[in-house]
Order: C-alpha cells, then structure tokens, then sequence
C-alpha cells in the first residue's frame, strides 16, 4: 500500500492505529472529513511517508515530536483542526518539507531562529490564524525556494527583515493583522528590497503598526501585483504617483491611515482595478473625474477623508458605469 486517500468523506473516529502496519505507506490523505482526537505519534515511525493531508477535521492536542522522525515527509497539512501547543523541533528540522501548512489551530511559539537553513527546499510555508509570536527570523530570506508566506492572523512583532526580497521566489506575502512595525519611519524599509523580485503578486500589510510614508519604492513592485493591502496601520503623508502602472492591480487597500494630500493623477489609469479602499484618511482636493475611466472598477470607497468639490455626482460618480 502506498496511496491511501479518504478524503472528503464523513469518516469519524479517531486515526487508527493500524496505519502503522503499513511500512510502504507514502501518502496519506485523510483531510476534510470528522475525525476526532490526538495524531498518534506512531504516525512517525512510517519512514516511507511524504505526504500527510489531515486538516479540515476535529483533531486535538498538540503536533507529536515523533513525527519528526518521518524524514521524507514534503507535504504537512493538518490546517482547520484544533490542535494546539508548539511546534516541536523535530517537526521544523524535516529538511524534506515542501509545503508547511497549519492554518486556523491554536499553536503558539516562536518561530526558530533558524528555519531558512533547517527547511531549505519549502514553497509554502503557511502559518495564519494560530498565536504565534516574537519576530520574523532573519534566517528566512535562505529559504530561496519560498513561494507563499502567511504570517496573517498571529501576534508577531517587530521590523520585517530588511533583506525580505533574498526571497526571489516569492509570490504571495502575507503578514496582515498581526504587530508588525514600531509605528516608526523605518517600518517599510523592506519593501525596498522586494522590489527586486519580479515575482511579487499580492502583498498583505494591513491591520498592524508600520508607520512612516508609503516609500515611492513601492510603485516599483513587480508588474504582476494584482493585490496590495495596507489598511489600518499608521501610515502618514500623501500616496506617491505610480500606482497607475500596476495594470494587473485589481485591489488596492489604503483605508485607516494618516494619509493627507490629493489623489495622485495617475489613479484614473488603472487597467484592471476593481476594488479601491481609501476611507478613514485625511485625504482633501477634488475626487478626480479620471477615476471612471477605470471601467473594471465596481467597489470604490472614499469615505471620511477631507474631499471637496460641487455635483460630485453630475460631474464624477454619473460616469462610474460599474458603481
């Protein structure tokens, strides 16, 4: 027996212990169904395993340090459970791991200093809604092969590495609602260095304490960001021209900062913007008319900022086809 999938089903009971009679077992798929319990750290001793989907069940109690002994383990997924504590030592030290995935639990700790050298070959290193806490550890930007990073959804503090764009394979960076940021001008000193990546398509700031101005570096992010989110942090200063050239940028979130000053000229060129947010801000002058030339935008909200000017309606919002 090598494949055992028995997913999406109604399976109930707890994991049985038979499994570790099954010597050449390699994968092992048993997510989306309502299965009740601890994992066994039997689970462990099938050395043949790489991939473990358990996620999406009932599950309790905290991840088995024997699992760490599964050495050719590339895939964990037990998202969605209930499973708490910390991560054991031996889990972050399988070398093999490709995709870490471990959303929506209620694991805490900090993350080891050196995991960008102890999982060398992770793409997916996805970590969101549990307690995790203490600092990004720099050692991350050595995981070369990172495509997906979400932090979002835990208690972690601090600057984000400076040298975050080491990280040229990365897609997908999510650190929102989290304490990121010391409300100081040096908060978004990483963005810099993301902009050497060209891979970059969605990045999540939003809900933490980055203060500072939004660096005209970061109208220099990769063309193919399509989501950018900043809200509700502590922002100040006026939004730099640029952000008109991300043709592919469908969503951008500015809402709840201190952002003062005009919309830059350049909004109306948005190609493919269906969703702007800039609420709760001090923003004033004219809403520019230019903004209906974006005929892919259907959510637009402007509220609570210092705009003025007569017939907004007649002269702007009539000519806003998708609104």
């Amino acid at each position: 027996m090598i494949t055992i999938s028995l997913s999406k089903n109604s399976l109930e009971g707890k994991i049985p212990r038979e499994l570790n009679n099954l010597k050449k077992l390699e994968i092992l798929y048993l997510h989306s169904n309502n299965l009740t319990g601890e994992i066994p750290p039997y689970v462990g001793n099938i050395s043949s395993l790489m991939e473990l989907s358990l996620s999406f069940n009932n599950l309790e109690g905290n991840l088995p340090k024997e699992l760490g002994s599964a050495t050719s383990l590339t895939k964990l997924g037990v998202g969605s459970n209930k499973l708490s504590g910390v991560i054991p030592t031996s889990v972050y030290n399988i070398s093999a791991i490709v995709i870490f995935s471990i959303t929506n639990n209620f694991f805490s700790g900090d993350l080891p200093t050196n995991i960008g050298l102890a999982l060398p070959n992770i793409q997916l290193l996805e970590i969101a809604g549990n307690q995790f806490y203490g600092n990004i550890p720099h050692s991350i930007t050595n995981a070369s092969g990172l495509e997906i990073l979400d932090l979002g959804w835990n208690k972690f503090e601090g600057q984000v590495p400076a040298n975050l764009g080491d990280l040229s394979s990365l897609q997908i960076l999510i650190l929102g609602r989290n304490h990121f940021g010391t409300n100081s001008t040096r908060d978004l000193d990483f963005i810099a260095s993301l902009t050497n990546n060209s891979n970059v398509k969605s990045v999540y700031l939003n809900d933490n304490n980055f203060g500072g101005e939004i660096l005209k570096a970061m109208v220099y992010l990769s063309y193919k960001l399509v989501e950018l989110n900043m809200g509700r942090n502590q922002l100040s200063g006026t939004i730099p021209e640029g952000f008109g050239n991300f043709e592919n940028l469908f969503g951008l979130d500015i809402s709840g900062n201190s952002l003062s000053g005009v919309l830059p000229r350049d909004f109306g060129k948005f190609q493919n913007l269906q969703y702007l947010a800039l609420r709760l801000n001090r923003l004033s002058g004219e809403i520019l008319p230019s903004l209906c030339n974006v005929t892919t935008l259907f959510h637009l909200d402007l509220a609570e900022n210092e705009f003025e000017g007569r017939n907004i309606f007649d002269n702007v919002l009539i000519n806003c086809s998708n609104l």
